[in-house]
């Protein structure tokens, strides 16, 4: 992952920073303490699958900057975070004079992971968003996993106030018509998220009543 940054920020910087200078900031923020699903880990997955399926669609490292850049703010208290992670992005995209074109699109990637809708509705966008969600197409055991990791990152909400907004969530996601937009991650992953989806549902809503009786 380190080795990105070099070719992404190269030289020195309007403002007198090199792409290790880069490097520190995001390990640090993704490194953060209270981060135990959307930290550096996340990032590498969704790094995975980007090699995996567009290594040639990926105009001007569009896709690969959001990646990177996305989560970089991460408080689950805050409802600010893909604004502040845009913010900074676009701050560092144009001290290493990057377009403004380009700076204006990844901010438009990383805001559209707020409600998970492509705005605007782009094929980069569309595959930017499916890496962010193919965790939902993952195992069982791996979807555990990262179920539990959220949970973690929510430890200061009660039980009963988490399993209500989780399940609104998960909810929301399966009323979808479709949960990805790219016809091959589609083929191969929607029915999987589906049924960890359902299942997850399925054990916060039995857990609500359980503690009802």
């Amino acid at each position: 992952m380190k080795a990105l940054f070099p070719n992404l920020f190269p030289g020195t910087s309007s403002a007198g920073r090199d792409w290790l200078d880069i490097w520190n900031l995001f390990h640090s923020y993704y490194s953060e303490v209270h981060r135990h699903y959307h930290n550096l880990n996340h990032i590498s997955e969704m790094l995975t699958f980007r090699g995996k399926y567009i290594p040639r669609r990926d105009k001007d490292n569009k896709i690969l900057i959001s990646i990177l850049f996305h989560d970089l703010i991460y408080d689950p208290q805050s409802k600010e975070n893909e604004i502040m992670s845009a913010k900074i992005c676009s701050e560092i995209l144009r001290d290493f004079s990057y377009p403004e074109s380009i700076t204006k699109e990844v901010s438009d990637f990383i805001y559209s992971t707020i409600h998970h809708i492509p705005k605007p509705d782009t094929e980069e966008v569309r595959l930017f968003l499916d890496f962010d969600l193919l965790i939902l197409g993952s195992s069982p055991e791996r979807y555990e996993e990262y179920s539990n990791s959220i949970r973690k990152e929510y430890s200061f909400v009660n039980d009963e106030d988490y399993k209500t907004g989780r399940s609104r969530i998960l909810e929301n996601f399966l009323k979808r018509d479709r949960i990805f937009f790219d016809d091959v991650i589609r083929s191969t992953y929607e029915m999987k998220a589906r049924e960890n989806l359902e299942s997850e549902l399925k054990i916060l809503t039995q857990t609500s009543r359980d503690s009802d009786q």
